[in-house]
Formats: structure tokens, C-alpha cells, sequence
């Protein structure tokens, strides 16, 4: 893929490379996250440039998130094993996050 186009691969909050920074981490947190990362590559909210983007399990969660509060951002959505969250939804364990 990356062969063809740009690929942007991020770490959520706590995940890999990522810092870990004081909690609690939400959906709409690393959604924001996303959306710092997108508009940081491709300017500012004024921009045009739309992305695809793919979202597994938690991901999926957060990409939908941004699909719905950001369409202006987002050209295609992929999910893959996820849920759309909500009330019935399992929460992540405390300790998910690295120390």
C-alpha cells in the first residue's frame, strides 16, 4: 500500500511508541489524537485533503468516531472486528496501557 500512497500508522496513547500521558484515555480523546495527526501532515482544518482510513478492534472504534465527527477529513472507512461502542459495549481494563 504504502508503495502506491502515503501510509500514516499511529500508536494510540500508551501503545507502543507512543507516550503515556495521565488517563483516563476515551474514544473521543484519541479521535482528537487522529485528528491532530491527519491535520498536522495535511494542514489545517481548512484543508481539503480527505484520508482513507482503516481501523481494527479499538482503532475501529476511534475511526468510526472520526467518520461521524469529521467527514471532511475522512475519503473512505474500512473496519475490521470492532464494535460501535455505546452503552452495552465492554470497557478496556484499567491497566491496558503500558507503565
Amino acid at each position: 500500500l504504502s508503495q502506491d500512497r502515503p501510509v500514516i500508522a499511529l500508536d494510540n496513547r500508551g501503545i507502543g511508541e507512543s507516550s503515556v500521558t495521565e488517563g483516563p484515555y476515551t474514544i473521543d480523546l484519541m479521535m482528537d489524537d487522529c485528528i491532530e495527526v491527519i491535520e498536522s501532515v495535511y494542514g489545517a482544518k481548512e484543508s481539503k485533503k480527505r484520508v482513507h482510513v482503516v481501523g481494527t478492534s479499538m482503532g475501529g472504534m476511534i475511526a468510526l468516531k472520526l467518520a461521524i465527527e469529521r467527514p471532511d477529513l475522512v475519503k473512505s472507512l474500512v473496519l475490521n472486528g470492532t464494535t460501535f461502542g455505546g452503552r452495552n459495549s465492554t470497557p478496556a481494563e484499567a491497566g491496558f496501557a503500558k507503565e
